[in-house]
């Protein structure tokens, strides 16, 4: 066996690898035979970030941002192109997607707490279950009626979905949960980009001291992205928001006034 590096020296070559990693990777399909390969809203909507050590209901928070990022008119515009004109999206457009974001987002979410109670159950004890008054509850019975009752529909007879799931085996086990609540604090962090575009000045501030889009750009990579395990998910928020964070914008925007 060998020698244990010494810790400094481990720490040095593991700031000398984070150096070299890449913040995101995405494998788009390529065109072929002459044919054009045309990239959908979905396709954009991703945001891979890597953390390590971070409290569970944080780790998501950089992937969730960027995912909204997608959402946001002057993104589209710079982002989208035509694949025969070049020309953006039209505003009109643009304001379609934003709106279909929430399309049957309410079912979404219902499918997601049924997905996270089941995740705990199965960790937090052996079968038979007990759900709702009923009681011997194999894996497979507990999800369909779980399901059924969280989600508001029954699953496909004869599928057992959780047999597929992979986070269950990839370090998410009992903390499903957590991708919620980084949605939660993303939409708050986002707030701070509210009525900066990608056409702001790219100085560090304006004449009258106002943030650019720059400026809050770096604030959200020292405060929410470099730190990592070494500063606490509530330290962090706390650091670039300038105060506690808040599920208020996260309820404004599953929860529009249009849709009370």
């Amino acid at each position: 066996m060998s020698s244990p590096l010494d810790v400094k020296d481990t720490a040095k070559t593991l700031l000398d690898v984070n150096e070299r990693i890449v913040d995101g990777i995405r494998s788009y399909a390529t065109a072929d035979r002459g044919r054009w390969c045309l990239s959908t809203q979905d396709t954009v909507q991703c945001g891979v970030c890597l953390f390590s050590g971070v409290e569970q209901d944080y780790l998501e928070v950089p992937s969730m941002a960027f995912e909204q990022m997608v959402y946001r008119e002057d993104v589209l515009q710079r982002l989208s192109s035509h694949f025969e004109t070049q020309k953006p999206l039209d505003a009109a457009t643009i304001a379609r997607v934003a709106r279909a974001k929430g399309h049957l987002s309410a079912l979404r979410y219902r499918r997601f707490l049924a997905q996270a109670m089941f995740d705990m159950f199965i960790h937090g004890g052996n079968a038979p279950y007990t759900f709702r008054g009923q009681t011997g509850l194999d894996m497979q019975s507990l999800w369909t009626t779980l399901h059924a009752d969280v989600a508001g529909y029954s699953p496909q007879p004869g599928t057992f979905f959780p047999s597929g799931w992979y986070h269950m085996v990839i370090g998410y086990d009992a903390g499903y949960w957590g991708y919620l609540w980084s949605e939660v604090w993303a939409y708050d962090a986002l707030q701070k980009f509210d009525g900066l575009t990608l056409r702001s000045t790219d100085t560090a501030a304006t004449s009258d001291g106002a943030s650019t889009l720059q400026a809050v750009g770096v604030q959200y990579r020292k405060c929410l992205l470099e730190p990592g395990a070494s500063v606490s998910a509530t330290d962090m928020l706390v650091n670039f928001l300038g105060r506690p964070p808040s599920m208020d914008a996260f309820f404004r925007e599953v929860m529009p006034p249009e849709s009370k």
